[in-house]
Order: structure tokens, then C-alpha cells, then sequence
């Protein structure tokens, strides 16, 4: 009896150790594509609101931050879709087996850079307000 109870706590070890430190993180992984996706469609979204908003005030050649003009920042935020938030990208990401550590710092970086957008898009929806 002994013998069955230490061999049932060995096991149990032994799965709870696995599932620890070897079990793939799937809620995490899931919450990273949903954030890419949401990061990518918010991309493009501020992206047309920019565009917009140069065609209909004349502001390519307008500052939106000292030495950036419209333009630039348009430019600046297409090239960075590109290289971040591609499809191509977000199917590399799907099929790479990273841990837990790399997929919450991914998370949290593309969190920041989600808040940037809403930042941009709100400003950008004040100037327009403000130039009707």
C-alpha cells in the first residue's frame, strides 16, 4: 500500500511538473494572435484616417510633431506595418513554438503599441472636428 501511494505521488509530480514547464501555451498564444489582429486592423484604420485627413485639410506638408510632417508619419506608419503587422508575419508567428515568457512580452508590446494607435486615431478625430 505504501509502495502504491508513493508511486501515485511520483506521478503526479511527474505530471504536474510537465504540464508546468512543458505544456504549450495555448491561452496565451491565442491572446497574442487576437491582439495582432486587432493591432493590425487598427494599423489600417488610423492609416486611411490619416490619408484621409491630408487629402481633405492640404496637410502632407503640415507638422503633426516637430520635424514630422503628415506625410512622413503616413509613410512611417506603412513601412512599419509592413515589417510588424503583415500578414506574412502573423502567419510566421502562428507556426513558431515560442515559450510563455517570449509570448507575453510579444502581448505586452503589441498592448503598447495598440495604445499608440488609439492615441493617433483620437487625435486625428479632433482634427477633424476642429476643421469643420
Amino acid at each position: 500500500m505504501e509502495i502504491i501511494i508513493g508511486v501515485l505521488g511520483l506521478v503526479i509530480a511527474w505530471l504536474t511538473f510537465k504540464y508546468t514547464f512543458f505544456s504549450k501555451p495555448t491561452e496565451e498564444l491565442n491572446h497574442l494572435k487576437l491582439q495582432f489582429r486587432s493591432n493590425q486592423k487598427l494599423s489600417q484604420e488610423v492609416q486611411k484616417a490619416l490619408e484621409s485627413y491630408i487629402i481633405d485639410a492640404n496637410a502632407a506638408d503640415d507638422y503633426i510633431f516637430p520635424n514630422i510632417t503628415f506625410l512622413n508619419y503616413l509613410t512611417e506608419m506603412k513601412e512599419s506595418y509592413d515589417n510588424n503587422l503583415s500578414d506574412k508575419l502573423y502567419d510566421e508567428l502562428t507556426k513558431l513554438n515560442l515559450p510563455k515568457s517570449t509570448i507575453l512580452s510579444m502581448t505586452k508590446s503589441l498592448e503598447t503599441q495598440f495604445s499608440a494607435l488609439l492615441e493617433t486615431q483620437t487625435a486625428l478625430r479632433l482634427l477633424n472636428q476642429n476643421k469643420t
